[in-house]
């Protein structure tokens, strides 16, 4: 699994879908591959959502708010969680993750 992040205005997205699941620990115990040889460090349950269903989210834009919301950045925080009604809105399909 190797992932990438993409800086998109919300008015000129292209097709992508969102994913909805409860936190978990908020500790950011795991790592993602990202495509510039980096890694993301992610919670355990993200890292589960990523692995367990990377044949279904196989080259799919797929916005989970622990990644795509700065979380330690208050102001960046706010605004997006403004925009939380949009994003799912937008979304081409909203996948509910409830667990393994």
């Amino acid at each position: 699994v190797q992932c990438e992040l993409i800086v998109v205005p919300i008015d000129e997205v292209p097709l992508y879908d969102a994913m909805s699941y409860t936190w978990g620990a908020p500790d950011l115990a795991r790592r993602i591959p990202m495509s510039d040889s980096t890694l993301l460090p992610v919670t355990a349950k993200v890292h589960a959502i990523i692995h367990e269903r990377a044949s279904f989210l196989r080259q799919r834009l797929v916005w989970i708010d622990a990644i795509c919301i700065w979380q330690t950045n208050h102001v960046e925080k706010a605004s997006q969680l403004n925009l939380m009604r949009e994003i799912y809105q937008k979304s081409s399909r909203t996948i509910v993750w409830l667990g393994e």
